[in-house]
Order: C-alpha cells, then sequence, then structure tokens
C-alpha cells in the first residue's frame, strides 16, 4: 500500500486534472479572457548568425495600425540581462548579436495580429562578422562557455597501448527541439506601487520571478509569479520561460497595461534553446574477452552563444558517461563550446543521455570487432560484476549485485534471447535490410563519423 494515498501500489488513479483536460476546462495562460486594455507582443529577431547591430528601423512599424511601442535594449529600466546562472546574456542584442533569431526588440500593438505584422516591418543594419557554426570550429578556435571537465582514474594512455586490441572512433549525437504542445507564453499585468503580477507557462517561477525583477531594476517582493499548469516543458521552460516573461514585463512596465506575450512555433524554434547536440572523440584498449582496460574521451558539448544551463548539462554527460561499466584507467574530458547558435538549454536527462551514449557507442564498437554481441560485451564490464571494480571514477560506489540481478531479470522478462534469435533468423533471410540501419541510426539522431580498429 502507498502510505499516502492509502491506494494499492499500481492503482490506476486518475490525474488530478484530467476531466479539466478532457472537457476544455482547464486553462492555460492563453485561455485567460484578456481583460479591457489589454496589448499583445511579438519579438523582432535578428536574420544574421553573428554581427554588430549598427541601427535598427522601427518607423513604418511604429505609423502601422494598432501599434503602441517598440522596445529595445535603451528602454530597459533595469540590466538588460536574462542570464540564469552567470550575467553577460542580454535580452536585446546591444549591439553585440550572436545568433540567427536573437531578439533585436519588442513590438507592442492593439492586437496579436497587428504586433506580428509590425514586427515584421522593423529592418535592422547588423554589420556581419565570422560565424562559428560548427562544435569541430569551436574546438580548433578554442572558444568555450564551459571549460574542459576532466574526471582521470589511473593512466588511460598506458593502459590502451598495453592492450591486445584498440579503437578509435568518432561520433556525434544531433540536438533536439522539446516541442511543448503549449508554446512559450506570458502575461504581465502591472499594479499598484510599481508591482506585476505574472502568468506564466514555466518550469521555474521564482528564476522569473528574479529574472523579471533584474530588467524591471525593482525588487523581488515587486514580482508575483503564478503557473497554474504547462502545456509541456521538459525543460524548454526552466530558463527560456524567464525571458519570456521578462520582455512581457517590460512592455506592460512602459505601457501600464497589461501585455501578452506568446511566441509563435516558429519564432519558439527559433529563439528558445534546444538538447546540447554533442560531438564524441575517443580511443579504447580492450582485450579478447570484451574487457575495456583503458578510454581516452572527448565529450564537446555544443553550448550556443552562452553559458545558460550548459554547465550543469556538461557535468552531468561526464559523470554518467562510464554509464553502468567499469573501466580501471580512463580519462574523461568534457566541455561546452561557444558557438553562433541559439543558447542550448535544460533538456529532460539534463546531459545524462548524452554522457551514457559514449559507452554505449564503446561497447556496440568493441563487441562489432571481436564478433560478439553488446550485450555480452557489457555485462563483460558491469561495475562490480566478474571481479571488476565497484566504484565510479568519481569514487561513488554501486551494488553490482544489483546490477546482475537487474540485468538478469530484464533479460528474462522480456524473453531477450528467443527475440534475440528470432530477430537473427530474420536477418538472415531478408540481407537487404540490414543495409538500411544506417539510415535508422541517422534519423534517431547519431551518426558515426570514423571509427579506426587495430
Amino acid at each position: 500500500m502507498d502510505g499516502l494515498t492509502g491506494k494499492a501500489t499500481g492503482a490506476a488513479l486518475r490525474h488530478d486534472s484530467a476531466l479539466k483536460h478532457t472537457t476544455g476546462e482547464a486553462r492555460y495562460v492563453d485561455d485567460i479572457p484578456d481583460v479591457p486594455g489589454t496589448l499583445h507582443a511579438a519579438l523582432v529577431l535578428s536574420t544574421v548568425p553573428h554581427g554588430r547591430l549598427t541601427a535598427l528601423h522601427s518607423e513604418a512599424a511604429l505609423a502601422m495600425p494598432g501599434v503602441v511601442a517598440v522596445l529595445g535594449p535603451r528602454d530597459i529600466p533595469g540590466e538588460n540581462d536574462i542570464a540564469p546562472a552567470a550575467k553577460g546574456e542580454p535580452l536585446f542584442a546591444d549591439p553585440l548579436v550572436e545568433f540567427a533569431g536573437m531578439p533585436l526588440a519588442l513590438v507592442v500593438a492593439t492586437t496579436r495580429d497587428q504586433a506580428l505584422r509590425a514586427a515584421a516591418a522593423v529592418t535592422a543594419e547588423i554589420a556581419p562578422l565570422d560565424a562559428v557554426l560548427s562544435i569541430e570550429r569551436a574546438l580548433e578556435l578554442g572558444q568555450n562557455v564551459v571549460p574542459p571537465q576532466v574526471i582521470r582514474r589511473g593512466d588511460a594512455k598506458a593502459a590502451i597501448a598495453g592492450a591486445s586490441r584498440t579503437i578509435s572512433a568518432e561520433f556525434r549525437a544531433g540536438g533536439q527541439e522539446h516541442f511543448y504542445l503549449e508554446g512559450q507564453v506570458a502575461l504581465a499585468t502591472p499594479g499598484e506601487g510599481g508591482e506585476i503580477a505574472i502568468t506564466s507557462s514555466t518550469q521555474h517561477p521564482s528564476e522569473v520571478q528574479h529574472i523579471v525583477a533584474r530588467v524591471l531594476g525593482c525588487d523581488y517582493n515587486r514580482v508575483t509569479v503564478t503557473c497554474r499548469r504547462m502545456g509541456g516543458g521538459f525543460g524548454g521552460k526552466e530558463s527560456n520561460a524567464s525571458w519570456v516573461a521578462a520582455a512581457a514585463a517590460l512592455a506592460a512596465h512602459a505601457t501600464s497595461r497589461p501585455v501578452k506575450l506568446r511566441l509563435a512555433r516558429r519564432a519558439d524554434m527559433i529563439a528558445t534553446g534546444k538538447r546540447h547536440p554533442f560531438l564524441y572523440r575517443w580511443t579504447a584498449g580492450f582485450d579478447e574477452s570484451g574487457r575495456i582496460l583503458g578510454l581516452d574521451a572527448l565529450l564537446a558539448a555544443d553550448g550556443g552563444w552562452s553559458l545558460d544551463m550548459s554547465g550543469g548539462v556538461v557535468f552531468r554527460a561526464v559523470t554518467h558517461a562510464v554509464n553502468c561499466c567499469d573501466v580501471p584507467a580512463l580519462s574523461l574530458t568534457a566541455q561546452a563550446v561557444k558557438t553562433n547558435t541559439v543558447s542550448h538549454t535544460a533538456f529532460r536527462g539534463f546531459g545524462g543521455p548524452q554522457g551514457a551514449l559514449l559507452m554505449e557507442d564503446v561497447v556496440s564498437r568493441v563487441a562489432a570487432a571481436l564478433g560478439r554481441t553488446p550485450e555480452d560485451v557489457r555485462a563483460r564490464n558491469f561495475l562490480g560484476c566478474g571481479g571488476n571494480s565497484d566504484e565510479l571514477p568519481y569514487g561513488q560506489r554501486v551494488e553490482g549485485e544489483l546490477i546482475a540481478r537487474v540485468w538478469a531479470e530484464a533479460k528474462r522478462d522480456s524473453e531477450w534471447d528467443r527475440r534475440r534469435a528470432e530477430i537473427a533468423a530474420f536477418n538472415a533471410q531478408h540481407p537487404t535490410l540490414r543495409r538500411g540501419l544506417g539510415a535508422v541510426r541517422e534519423v534517431a539522431g547519431v551518426r558515426a563519423m570514423r571509427v579506426t580498429i587495430t
């Protein structure tokens, strides 16, 4: 029994909002009726990935029907900074443009359609600068938003050199859009004495409060943030929701009227961060039994133009990189490089999936080189099993018996061996299908770039 609910564990329990969701009664931010006088805002976004903003022409927009204001960095009463961690991430470019999709200004109008049309009428003069658009180029230039974080145990290079077999490989994992069904949205309503109420679709209401207060130049207690429910977030509404709310709050402060900012899907996907893409380069030494003896690896994340959440993502990636396997000697280096792309952010897993992917690639390639299955090689390297150490590279100990038990139960309950045999038989009868596996890996976002086996 569950001590909190008094229900049997595993019982089918109805979600608290299930009826409201299915009947349409559940109200999200954009469902709140506009009070009289509510204005709507739209962002003006850069189409240039890197450059210096020399002029912003808003005259045509200001002359359009319904337009109340066009706001830029000079209209911010507090700080032009929406960084969640370290300072230095402006709400509006001033004057450096760091990525295509960077906000340049905000148009406020009587209706959303009027705001969108006017935003499209704003033109920018941007003197272009060289743009860094790949992890490889950023590595060459030594550009980082998170400097290298290294975990070492033993002498990886010596262990690899002394192994009977070695593999070197390079591959990449692509980014990912959160694609929450409810996009980024915030409603800012000015109150008495400089107070402001924010209704935001956010995973981090206190951060919204802090960022809004920073941009408005007021105390935290002047800002009240409410989040009744979200239509999805997955990390995309942790830091990005804060600057959307800050932009709406700036407009409400400037006009003394309620302002709603709801990003169109296209603007949302252009201007907000994604899951970090990663580039991996590694060399491993192993023996004929599949035991991995040494591993030297680089995990390079594309952080985009600013820090955002990259520090935590990279830290989790490097600490998850060997997953549940033991490698006696290793050197793991993880960093987030700076590119002129949207600043990548929190995403469900927060670097853990990208970290664990490294060992999966190592195990798979070692298995292929030895003519074994990945399952056999993985089990040969389990922490605390078969004489392997039970200690992770950063000192945490794990229960090897538990790993072995879970693995055995998973194989048994899934009828792994039977299914594996059936698949092998099918592939033997349909060899042309095997050639499509490389395409499947690319669709999944994982692409091998080079492999060297000795």
